[in-house]
């Protein structure tokens, strides 16, 4: 027992004395090389829409595109267009007596054959019909008064009959058309331009004479006609 409380005395002997020696802390030591990084934690629950902000204010207007390249010229569906061409010596005098009386006399016509000219164009269509006296001269539209003298004019007009265009020239002089008189205008040519049928309300419908009324496209000089149609001076689109 003695033994054990020297042991004991020893060791509280000891550490009184390694207490009574420990100094003061030093200095902090430099820090360490960064270890890596660790792996991604999981994400979070997505909070709540925050609440719409004001609109802003417009931004400045572009500049001006460039233009674009023209469009086509307008279509020529269903429209049918003839060349130029005699309608032929006004051989047939059935139309008018050459008898004084009516202010008709002399009467004669002459035709030229077309398959365009059904009868739906003959109860429906409008057929425009155009004459020049020469190739170089202004188309005028039919019926027209030709003046050849003081006292020898010609009165032509047109019409339809299934098949055919037909061409009525007529003396208005109360006297015959007497023999040889018939080459005076031969020199004459012709054109007529065929628009079906396609109005509602007397107005068209469709392509590029949509909202014209029939009597406006018949007041239309060949020019405008033509420019609307996309005719071509020469030549025909008849099959």
């Amino acid at each position: 027992m003695v033994k054990n409380l020297l042991s004991f005395s020893v060791l509280i002997a000891g550490a009184i004395f390694f207490s009574s020696c420990k100094g003061d802390a030093g200095p902090v030591g430099p820090q360490g090389i960064q270890g890596p990084n660790g792996a991604q934690g999981i994400q979070g629950i997505i909070g709540p829409a925050g609440p719409l902000g004001a609109t802003g204010a417009n931004g400045a207007t572009g500049a001006t595109g460039a233009a674009g390249p023209a469009g086509a010229a307008g279509s020529l569906t269903n429209v049918i267009y003839s060349s130029w061409a005699p309608a032929g010596n006004f051989i047939d005098t059935s139309i008018h007596a050459t008898t004084g009386g009516s202010g008709l006399a002399g009467g004669r016509r002459g035709f030229r054959t077309s398959a365009s000219v059904t009868q739906a164009i003959v109860d429906q269509g409008i057929c425009l019909a155009y004459a020049r006296v020469t190739p170089a001269a202004s188309a005028q539209q039919l019926p027209l008064l030709l003046v050849a003298s003081v006292s020898w004019n010609l009165w032509i007009e047109h019409t339809l009959a299934a098949g055919r265009v037909v061409f009525m020239a007529t003396r208005p002089e109360l006297y015959s058309w007497a023999a040889g008189e018939n080459t005076r205008f031969e020199p004459i040519s012709y054109r007529y331009v065929i628009i079906p049928g396609g109005t509602a309300g007397s107005r068209f419908v469709s392509g590029p004479a949509a909202g014209y009324t029939v009597q406006q496209i018949k007041a239309m000089s060949y020019d405008q006609i033509a420019s609307m149609f996309n005719i071509p001076a020469n030549g025909s689109n008849e099959k």
